[in-house]
């Protein structure tokens, strides 16, 4: 059975309004996070973001069948494979067990630490996905570059603000590398910014660029509020009330970049369509 992307579409908008919809009654403490009420809310979120996956599936099922171009299904497969760790890594967040200052004296929401594993190579595959996306619109190696050393220069900076002097080796290694890798999300939305106006681009690829804005936003909130704020004792749960809406709403937009691919391919074809057709008529 074909799921067509009109249906995603809205599929994706209903699993935002319910997040939005958890976090006003989380932050209005109409439902507030408390020992009484995680379970039912990690439940609830642990629906929400396998939902994600269940739609980022459904795009690359549905590219698989009526797309013929082998680029756009393999960006769709690393998407869809993608978000399924950045889901596990959610999992671990959870801390279901409640778990706290294993790894660092300093640090006690260190359990955040763990899903980093999990989510490098979710955050990996995306970035991956969108290599071939960013071949297609001529984007050049020196182009990438020069951006991405921009934005890790910034990261680091703002990396060496917010770690705590004292925190050790370890948590500093992770921390620092996940921040480098999330970046490069900001990396991408700042190139297709950079081609937005001479594409003729679609609703579609601004929003992913917000997603991709967003993802590294996200994860910027946590290291300097959650892993590293208020003295590594974190503002929790607030931040981790707000970074989840940030983070959710960055994961239904990112997961549009497959269809984003296929407009470019199509794109491409009725240019050459074009030309192909003025020459033969002049």
């Amino acid at each position: 059975m074909s799921i067509d992307k009109s249906f995603l579409s809205r599929a994706a908008f209903l699993v935002w309004v319910i997040c939005a919809a958890q976090t006003a009654f989380v932050l209005s403490d109409l439902w507030p996070y408390s020992k009484a009420s995680r379970l039912y809310q990690h439940a609830l979120e642990t629906l929400t973001t396998f939902a994600i996956v269940a739609i980022a599936a459904a795009t690359w099922r549905s590219l698989l069948t009526h797309c013929e171009n082998r680029e756009t299904i393999t960006c769709a497969k690393l998407v869809a494979l993608g978000v399924l760790f950045c889901a596990f890594g959610d999992l671990v967040n959870f801390n279901l067990f409640q778990h706290g200052y294993r790894y660092d004296p300093l640090i006690k929401h260190d359990y955040l630490i763990d899903s980093i594993y999990v989510f490098s190579i979710g955050y990996g595959l995306i970035l991956l996905s969108s290599y071939s996306f960013l071949k297609r619109l001529a984007i050049t190696h020196r182009q990438i570059f020069a951006v991405v050393l921009m934005v890790s220069s910034v990261t680091l900076l703002s990396y060496a603000q917010m770690r705590l002097p004292d925190t050790g080796p370890y948590v500093s290694t992770l921390a620092g590398f996940y921040a480098l890798l999330v970046a490069q999300c900001a990396s991408v939305a700042v190139l297709l910014l950079l081609k937005a106006a001479k594409s003729g681009a679609p609703k579609r690829y601004y929003l992913l660029v917000i997603g991709l804005l967003l993802a590294t936003l996200a994860d910027a909130l946590i290291g300097q509020f959650w892993l590293f704020g208020n003295q590594g004792q974190g503002y929790f749960p607030l931040i981790r009330t707000v970074n989840w809406f940030i983070y959710i709403s960055s994961s239904l937009l990112i997961i549009q970049l497959p269809w984003v691919f296929q407009w470019l391919i199509i794109s491409e074809r009725q240019a050459v369509n074009a030309q192909i057709e003025t020459l033969t008529n002049g």
